[in-house]
């Protein structure tokens, strides 16, 4: 930067106590706006994208800056736009931990999965 140049700060993420309503905003905005996704009314952190026939084509559960998404090819295309909007790296997970939830990938004709809650429980 040169002496008479300055930087502007349009949202500050990080260090300031309301952080996280900026965070929750910017997130919540992409997921409805820019993947076209409903949340449920129950739970506003798990959201849907139906495809124009009214079936199901992906889910997105939020937890503050971590998201966990799965669906379809289309719906996969379509969160690379997520990946690239917070620079996120794709992950292809057959087990992983999410929110306290371990989610183990069992071997069946069709992929099944297996949630478990019991490290998480017994932690507590």
């Amino acid at each position: 930067m040169d002496e008479d140049e300055l930087l502007q700060l349009n949202l500050p993420l990080y260090g300031v106590c309301d952080a996280g309503d900026y965070w929750d905003a910017t997130l919540g905005a992409h997921i409805e706006d820019d993947l076209g996704m409903t949340p449920l009314t129950s739970d506003p952190a798990l959201t849907f994208k139906r495809l124009p026939d009214g079936a199901l084509s992906g889910i997105l559960g939020a937890y503050v800056d971590d998201c966990l998404m799965g669906g379809d090819s289309t719906f996969e295309s379509l969160t690379m736009r997520t990946l690239t909007r917070f620079q996120g790296q794709p992950r292809a997970l057959d087990n992983t931990d999410f929110v306290g939830v371990r989610i183990t990938t069992v071997s069946a004709e069709a992929p099944r999965l297996f949630l478990d809650q019991r490290a998480y429980v017994h932690n507590l």
